[in-house]
C-alpha cells in the first residue's frame, strides 16, 4: 500500500491536519496542539491502517527536532538491563517517539565518548538506567536543553526513579532476627546507589534490634582465629572487569566453608551471588534452609528453577520505566526551564518468599506501590 500523507490521514480520521501532526508529526509542526487520549489512539490506528510513515529527516530539517528518545543503558547485558530496555523502548514508541539504545561500559573516558555520541544524535530526551560506574558529566546535555531522567541513577538536576532496596533488605533482615537466625550480608566491595541502600537497610534493621557493632571483613583477608563475630558483613572483592557474579558467590561460599564461619542466614545482594552460594553449599552437604537460609535480589529467571527455589526481591521495573517515560515526555512537550526536577520517586518492591527462606508465601509478599515524589537531600 502506498504510504498516506498527513492530509489523507486527517480526512480519513475526521480530524484536522494539525491534530494529526500533533500526534504523528509533532517534529515538523513544533506546536502545542493537544488532543484527547481517545483521539490520539484513533489517529494512530488510522495512520497505521493507511501505512502513514513520517519523514524524520525532512522533519528535522524543517523543525529542528528529532522526535528521538535515547536510552543510555549502563547495566550491561544482564537480565534486568534487558527488561529495562524492553519496557523503555515499548513505552517510548507508545508515547509517539522514536527509540535508540546506547550501551555504556566502564572503560577510561567512556563517559565523554558517550555524551558526545548522544549530542550528535540530537535527541529530545534521555533516560539513563543501570548502575553507573563511570564518571560522566551530563551538564552538556542539560545545557543543550535536553531533559534527562535517571532510572536507579542519580543525576544532579534530574528526576531519579528508583526502587525501595532499603525497605526490602530491612524486611528480610527483620524476618531473620524474628526467627532467631543471625544474618550476614554478602556484597561486593564497590558500591553503587542501590547496593548502598541494600547495605543500609540491613544495618538499620539490626539497629532496630539493638545490634550496632557490625564487624565487616573482606573474605579473602579473613585469617583463621580472627573470624568476626556474627552478624557480619562479608565483602567479596570484585574487579571492575569481572562479570561472573555466580562464580563470586561460589568462591565466597568456599571461603566461608574453609573458615568454618557459616552464618545462620546469608543475605546476598543479587541472585547470582545467592545461586552460586547455594550450589556450592548443597554440594558440600549443607542443608538449605535447615542449616543456613539464603536470600537473593532481582528475581531473575533462574531464582525459581533450582533444586531449592530462592527467596528474592523483585523490582517493579515496568512501573519505574513507565513513570520515567511519562515524566520525560511531559518535559519534552511542556519544557519548564525554571522548574527544578531534582527529586526522586521511590517504588516498593515485592519479596518472594521461597524454599531457601520459607517464612511466607508469594501471596503474602510485599506488593508493588509507588511513594510520592520527595526532594533529594
Amino acid at each position: 500500500m502506498r504510504p498516506a500523507s498527513q492530509v489523507e490521514v486527517a480526512k480519513a480520521a475526521g480530524v484536522s491536519q494539525r491534530a494529526v501532526a500533533a500526534v504523528v508529526g509533532r517534529v515538523a509542526n513544533n506546536d502545542t496542539t493537544r488532543v484527547s487520549e481517545e483521539t490520539r489512539r484513533h489517529i494512530l490506528a488510522v495512520a497505521e491502517k493507511m501505512n502513514y510513515r513520517p519523514n524524520r529527516a525532512a522533519q528535522m530539517m524543517r523543525g529542528g527536532r528529532s522526535n528521538l528518545i535515547i536510552h543510555l543503558n549502563c547495566g550491561g547485558y544482564t537480565e534486568l538491563a534487558g527488561l529495562r530496555s524492553y519496557h523503555i523502548g515499548r513505552l517510548t514508541h507508545e508515547a509517539g517517539f522514536d527509540y535508540r539504545v546506547v550501551d555504556s561500559f566502564w572503560w577510561p573516558e567512556e563517559g565523554e565518548r558517550v555524551i558526545g555520541s548522544i549530542l550528535s544524535a540530537r535527541p529530545e530526551g534521555v533516560i539513563v538506567s543501570g548502575s553507573l560506574q563511570m564518571k560522566t558529566d551530563f551538564s552538556p546535555l542539560l545545557a543543550g536543553g535536553i531533559p534527562i531522567v535517571g532510572v536507579e541513577i542519580k543525576i544532579p538536576g534530574c528526576l531519579c526513579v528508583q526502587h525501595d532496596a532499603h525497605g526490602a533488605f530491612a524486611e528480610i533482615t527483620r524476618r531473620c532476627l524474628e526467627h532467631h537466625r543471625k544474618p550476614a550480608l554478602l556484597m561486593r566491595e564497590a558500591l553503587h546507589h542501590s547496593t548502598y541502600q541494600r547495605r543500609l537497610g540491613f544495618l538499620d534493621a539490626l539497629a532496630e534490634a539493638d545490634i550496632t557493632k557490625m564487624p565487616e571483613a573482606k573474605l579473602c583477608k579473613v585469617r583463621a582465629g580472627k573470624t568476626p563475630r556474627y552478624p557480619a558483613i562479608w565483602f567479596h572483592e570484585m574487579g571492575i572487569q569481572e562479570f561472573e557474579p555466580f562464580d563470586s558467590g561460589r568462591d565466597a561460599a568456599r571461603l566461608l566453608l574453609e573458615k568454618e564461619c557459616l552464618p545462620d542466614a546469608l543475605i546476598c545482594t543479587n541472585d547470582n551471588y545467592a545461586i552460586g552460594v547455594m550450589t556450592t553449599l548443597l554440594r558440600a552437604g549443607i542443608r538449605i534452609p535447615e542449616d543456613i537460609m539464603v536470600s537473593g535480589y532481582d528475581n531473575i529467571t533462574y531464582s525459581r528453577q533450582g533444586i531449592v527455589s530462592l527467596t528474592t526481591v523483585e523490582q517493579p521495573i515496568e512501573a519505574m520505566c513507565g513513570e520515567a517515560i511519562d515524566f520525560l515526555t511531559k518535559q519534552i512537550r511542556n519544557p519548564s526551564p525554571s522548574k527544578s526536577s531534582d527529586a526522586k520517586s521511590v517504588h516498593a518492591c515485592r519479596i518472594h518468599w521461597r524454599q531457601s527462606m520459607p517464612w511466607e508465601t508469594d501471596a503474602l509478599s510485599t506488593g508493588f506501590a509507588r511513594n510520592e515524589l520527595v526532594s533529594m537531600s
